[in-house]
């Protein structure tokens, strides 16, 4: 038996292509939008030279390029690794160089550290990029790995790795949780039931999609049953609620401050 992650995207934008997966910065993006976009990330992989089982490390904060890279890196059979963008070199090198990770992903203007460290380990760097000036000679504009669609999505045992989530580090070096396919799916489908998902759920999007609590509990949840993640910008609690009335948001994923 095979399986693979990604079909919680692709069976979604199946049964409903014109519905909102999320909206960022005031634009609506569909499930349809969603599958194309990481249909093309996963061919755009395999055309630089990645294959199934590479881990493609991404370090970014919530924006609309971390789902179109997770789904696409799913779809072309890769690992991913979610990283904190305030990771330093030395993390960053360490994180990179154990799991063996092909291609970083990072976000311009936080991308100071992941260049340091992707020098040190010769693995490209390609930037996501709101603005209009030059990206650094060091880096690559992550749309150049928007490829040639061609609908596939790689087999996948459902025991094989999906995602590589590193511990914190308290008691030693991290580590490398391997969170398999089946794990995930099974994580996001028990998760949804429990608290009642539905296809017309707003989710504010507020913890890291590099948690895994984010990464689960957000992304997959909402994608799984077909709900929408607004990603709001500002942090701060009034901001949190200005969004939630703007976008009649019905759940808000958060975690506790630690005191």
């Amino acid at each position: 038996m095979t399986f693979n992650l990604a079909t919680i995207l692709t069976e979604t934008a199946l049964a409903a292509p014109d519905a909102p997966v999320y909206r960022f910065m005031g634009t609506a993006t569909t499930y349809g939008e969603l599958d194309e976009q990481s249909d093309r990330f996963a061919a755009g992989l395999h055309e630089a030279g990645l294959e199934a089982g590479d881990v493609l490390a991404l370090q970014l904060p919530n924006v609309p390029h971390f789902l179109t890279a997770y789904f696409g890196a799913l779809k072309a059979g890769m690992v991913v690794l979610p990283l904190n963008p305030l990771l330093m070199a030395p993390e960053l090198e360490y994180h990179l160089g154990d799991s063996s990770a092909k291609l970083l992903i990072g976000f311009e203007g936080m991308h100071a550290e992941a260049s340091k460290a992707c020098e040190r380990l010769g693995i490209p760097l390609y930037l996501v990029s709101f603005g209009a000036s030059p990206l650094p000679d060091d880096a690559r504009p992550v749309g150049a790995l928007m490829g040639a669609p061609d609908g596939e999505v790689v087999p996948r045992d459902p025991g094989d790795t999906a995602v590589l989530i590193y511990t914190s580090g308290t008691t030693g070096k991290p580590k490398g949780a391997e969170l398999t396919h089946f794990q995930l799916y099974m994580n996001c489908t028990i998760a949804g039931q429990l608290f009642g998902a539905r296809s017309d759920d707003v989710t504010l999007a507020v913890l890291p999609f590099f948690h895994v609590f984010g990464l689960s509990s957000v992304i997959n949840v909402a994608v799984r049953y077909g709900g929408r993640d607004p990603h709001p910008r500002a942090q701060r609690d009034e901001g949190l609620s200005q969004a939630a009335r703007g976008h009649r948001g019905d759940v808000a994923r958060r975690l506790a401050a630690q005191r």
